[in-house]
């Protein structure tokens, strides 16, 4: 049992997002998961002619198309993603998009210039941490939008 532990301010306003029914940290993490953890990457480099030709005929009455819900899951959190700011989507890519160690992720931030020298596995947890709650905010913002 800890005695005095001090809880960050994110983590409180993550305990009251959550009590809103929006996404927890938990349910922002497993998306992540799912939908950046060793993606597989299509070959893009097929002949140009290989394109689909049809014509579509115009149709006199549309019906409403059903989406499933997890293209609109995984839609919402990479527009989430592309509005993180760089050092945060750069720590999430790295973290959950490669099978790299944690010291191989350091030396990348630190290559990159968005970690100082002094950057540790501690401080690399605390900022994935600080990442993933950025990024459901950011999520939970675009949830409220009209």
């Amino acid at each position: 049992m800890t005695v005095g532990a001090i809880i960050p301010a994110e983590v409180l306003a993550a305990v009251d997002e959550m009590q809103q029914g929006q996404y927890t940290y938990s349910q922002v993490e497993g998306l992540l998961c799912r939908y950046l953890t060793r993606r597989d990457q299509p070959a893009l480099h097929g002949q140009s002619d290989a394109r689909l030709r049809f014509r579509v005929e115009k149709r006199s009455k549309w019906r409403p198309i059903a989406v499933n819900d997890s293209v609109l899951e995984r839609a919402e959190l990479f527009a989430a993603l592309s509005r993180l700011a760089h050092p945060l989507r750069a720590i999430i890519v790295l973290w959950y998009g490669t099978d790299w160690s944690e010291e191989r992720i350091i030396r990348t931030l630190q290559h990159l210039g968005l970690a100082g020298g002094r950057f540790s596995r501690r401080t690399l947890y605390r900022h994935k941490r600080l990442a993933v709650v950025a990024l459901m905010r950011e999520m939970n913002r675009a949830e409220n939008r009209p």
